[in-house]
């Protein structure tokens, strides 16, 4: 039994018996960033990601979309997925980061838990969509020094959506 195996082991002993604690598991997660320069381009390769979900964030509004909204500015940020695998968008100054996490063979050995957002406000007032939680995979890896920490989530859908 490998490392990672025995803390699986060990955390299901602990928060098995506990209603509500996170069911961890082992994954395997791979990351890939790049960099594009223009509002054009963020649209064009959330396009050619083909996203199942997503949510986005113009200069003007927080959409629930797959970042093809039009007459609300430039994408701020965006959370988008297809089956195992979610981009992520983040406006940094003169650029845009694009991120993809995938749940992949050969990724990164890591241990996860799904979580989820209760509440999702849909307007500028607060308003919420009844139904619309967000659905999030959250990643641990080993630091030497602290233990196992949490390092990434990636965007999984909304409410009972796989």
């Amino acid at each position: 039994m490998n490392d990672l195996e025995k803390t699986l082991t060990a955390v299901g002993e602990v928060l098995g018996h506990i209603e509500g604690a996170p069911r961890y598991s082992g994954a395997q997660l791979s990351t890939q960033s790049t960099r594009v320069d223009s509002a054009e381009a963020v649209v064009a390769a959330i396009a050619a990601f083909a996203p199942q979900h997503g949510w986005t964030q113009y200069t003007s509004a927080v959409r629930i979309d797959l970042g093809n909204s039009r007459g609300h500015g430039p994408i701020l940020a965006g959370e988008y997925v297809r089956g195992d695998t979610s981009l992520h968008v983040r406006h940094e100054g003169p650029v845009w980061s694009l991120t993809r996490f995938s749940e992949d063979v050969g990724g990164d050995a890591v241990i996860a838990y799904d979580s989820r957002l209760e509440t999702v406000p849909a307007t500028p007032a607060g308003d919420v969509v009844v139904g619309h939680a967000l659905r999030y995979r959250v990643f641990l890896r080993h630091d030497g020094r602290h233990g196992w920490r949490p390092f990434a989530a990636r965007f999984t859908g909304y409410g009972d959506q796989q």
